[in-house]
């Protein structure tokens, strides 16, 4: 009899598999070229795969496919799916973790916990209607979000985020400054920790 744990992995390496076929099979048009928001995620080593569903609690169902930084999978996906949302993986296995900041219930959080460090600015980030989120390179560490408690402030680190060119409550995603670069994620982000 085969464990519970056993069954997953050979689920989840035959459903691989399946999609790396399906995806060998796509092919790409003459005209189609990767949007260039991602290719900036892409450029960091960013995991990114597309997801079917324009919101942001799109089921698992409608991810597609499995992360990657490939630029040739990345455009077959876009290739076959011109019109999908695209999801960037966090956590450490991902080296990039996103910080969400709510605009009105973040303020005095984000004051107290930046004491005046507005270094995050200069990082890689997008806007949606009511939310920032700022990526930042993480180190192959063990984490622990220091601030999820903090009313507004979210860190995603171990799931992921729509990212531009996705549509999110009718509008499209952009990035504040696309030329900005991934920074490294500041002490007041995370502890490191057992």
């Amino acid at each position: 009899m085969i464990s519970a744990t056993d069954f997953l992995q050979q689920l989840a390496g035959r459903r691989r598999q399946a999609q790396a076929e399906v995806l060998e099979s796509l092919a790409i048009p003459q005209d189609v070229e990767l949007p260039r928001e991602l290719r900036i995620p892409v450029n960091f080593g960013g995991r990114v795969s597309p997801v079917l569903a324009r919101s942001v609690y799109a089921p698992p169902q409608a991810h597609i496919g499995y992360p990657t930084c490939d630029p040739v999978q990345l455009l077959k996906y876009f290739a076959a799916h011109p019109g999908c949302n695209w999801n960037l993986s966090t956590g450490v296995e991902a080296g990039i973790i996103a910080v969400e900041f709510d605009y009105v219930a973040a303020r005095e959080s984000l004051a107290y916990l930046c004491e005046g460090d507005d270094d995050w600015h200069r990082t890689l980030r997008f806007e949606t209607v009511s939310a920032c989120f700022a990526l930042f390179g993480l180190s192959a560490q063990r984490i622990r979000p220091r601030f999820n408690r903090y009313p507004g402030l979210r860190v995603h680190c171990r799931d992921g985020v729509l990212i531009p060119p996705s549509i999110v409550s009718g509008r499209k995603l952009a990035y504040v400054d696309p030329f900005a670069r991934l920074t490294a994620t500041p002490g007041w982000v995370l502890s490191s920790g057992p």
